[in-house]
């Protein structure tokens, strides 16, 4: 019997019926060096190519703290911006140049990132994202108008003042919502 091989990560990850680890580079003669198994050993089969990005995107990874709202919603925006890309690369393949395969393919992954898309919307509208955005605004216009009644309060105007103090933010305010 055998004993269990210690693999050396920066070598193929295939086990020889022997017990010994080929002795081919991770990823030699495939897109993903340095990572997996190497050509000879299916390292350009789909599943090892797929595993070998999940291995690299997890090796970059780092931990980043994320609101769940701001992670869902950016989540959102990703997904659907794949859309038109999509729709702009269908638009200019010409299917009678022979490129058939290509356009099936970005055919497929509209439907995908579409349904995707609607997918995580639903999971926003669950999660109720639309009603806390209004909450959020509410909020932060409860805190102008709190501001704004401290500086004029502070101010110690006339009562003339006073009177044109509300059109007078009432037009600031509406200037500020056309800038943005």
């Amino acid at each position: 019997m055998t004993k269990p091989v210690v693999l050396d990560p920066t070598r193929c990850d295939f086990v020889k019926k022997d017990g010994s680890q080929c002795r081919n580079g991770a990823g030699k003669g495939t897109e993903h060096k340095g990572q997996g198994r190497c050509r000879t050993h299916g390292g350009n089969s789909p599943t090892h190519v797929k595993a070998a990005a999940r291995r690299q995107v997890m090796a970059m990874a780092t931990e980043a703290d994320g609101d769940p709202l701001e992670v869902l919603m950016k989540t959102i925006r990703v997904a659907w911006g794949a859309v038109p890309w999509l729709q702009e690369q269908i638009a200019d393949i010409d299917p009678d140049e022979g490129n058939t395969k290509l356009f099936i393919a970005y055919q497929q992954l509209y439907g995908e990132w579409t349904e995707r898309a609607a997918r995580f919307s639903k999971m926003a509208l669950d999660a109720g994202v639309a009603e806390r955005q209004v909450r959020v605004v509410e909020r932060q216009g409860e805190l102008v108008a709190q501001v704004i009644k401290t500086i004029l309060d502070g101010l110690q105007l006339t009562k003339a003042q006073r009177s044109l103090a509300p059109q007078l933010v009432r037009t600031a305010l509406l200037q500020l919502e056309a800038a943005t």
